[in-house]
């Protein structure tokens, strides 16, 4: 019994390359979803900040290849002090092709600092260690509700 795929000129004539080619695009697409970058390179804003500051790690995408890198691919990590407490942190895409990821903390007692940070997309993972030290200082804290008046405002730290 011969099977053969007759394309008429009548209805779908390319019925068949249609279907092929809307095949190829999908498995093309989960490739790329899947599909790791060349490298990331991580950069650490400072080794040295004051608390109530801002230390940022920054990742480098290096041919980014996520299909959409807001949701695709993601940056997490965890900054642990001297004493053990550890805090995890969600990172977030800076760039619209998904080159950049960023990573921020802000130390609210002084010591030494270890963080990890960690970029996903797909199988492909990149971590990073790192360490930094948080030095006291004058800065105003974060904005907290006074437990004495909860209908005001105070700052945490030296203030």
């Amino acid at each position: 019994m011969n099977r053969s795929v007759t394309v008429s000129s009548h209805g779908h004539p390319h019925r068949v390359e249609f279907v092929a080619l809307i095949t190829f695009l999908v498995v093309f697409n989960a490739m790329m979803l899947y599909a790791a970058p060349q490298d990331v390179e991580f950069t650490r804003s400072a080794g040295n900040v004051d608390t109530y500051d801002f230390v940022e790690v920054k990742l480098d995408v290096k041919g980014p290849r996520a299909e959409n890198p807001f949701v695709d691919a993601a940056v997490q990590g965890w900054f642990e002090s001297d004493d053990g407490r550890r805090t995890e942190v969600d990172g977030f895409c800076d760039s619209p092709d998904g080159s950049i990821f960023r990573i921020r903390f802000m130390p609210t007692q002084p010591g030494r600092y270890r963080c990890s940070v960690t970029y996903r997309q797909g199988s492909y993972r990149r971590g990073h260690l790192s360490e930094f030290t948080a030095r006291q200082s004058n800065r105003r804290g974060l904005v907290r509700v006074d437990e004495d008046h909860p209908w005001h405002f105070v700052w945490e730290g030296a203030g």
